[in-house]
Parts: C-alpha cells; sequence; structure tokens
C-alpha cells in the first residue's frame, strides 16, 4: 500500500479522544469508527492502518473494547 505516518493514526492529546486499546492511545472517533467498520466486516481489512494491526488478536481486543457498537 501506501506510505503510512505516525499520524495517520489520528493520536490526540486532550480529553475529546477515544483510548484505543489496539495502539494505547487517544485517537479520534472517526479513526475508531473505520476500525470498527473493518473489524465488522464492512470495509476491507487492506484499508487499516498497519499500527492498528501490531497486535496479534487485534480482532478480538477492538470487538471487546466499550467503545464498539457493531
Amino acid at each position: 500500500m501506501g506510505l503510512e505516518f505516525k499520524n495517520d493514526m489520528n493520536p490526540i492529546g486532550d480529553a475529546n479522544g477515544i483510548k484505543c486499546p489496539l495502539v494505547d492511545l487517544l485517537i479520534e472517533e472517526n479513526s475508531c469508527l473505520e476500525n470498527a467498520m473493518i473489524v465488522s466486516g464492512f470495509m476491507d481489512e487492506n484499508r487499516m492502518i498497519s499500527n492498528f494491526k501490531q497486535k496479534e488478536n487485534w480482532r478480538e481486543i477492538c470487538k471487546s473494547c466499550e467503545h464498539f457498537s457493531f
């Protein structure tokens, strides 16, 4: 795929972010929604930024997150 930059994950440093257990950072809501759509099968996994897929059981981690709502 194309180049990925650390900021592609949309990490944010204030209280408006969503704590993502995939990267242990606060991320923007739209990044969380995109990840949930990928895990749910609504979007192609290849669209997901590789940093979110570093943990071995990333799908289960995402599905178990309090913010997962599909």
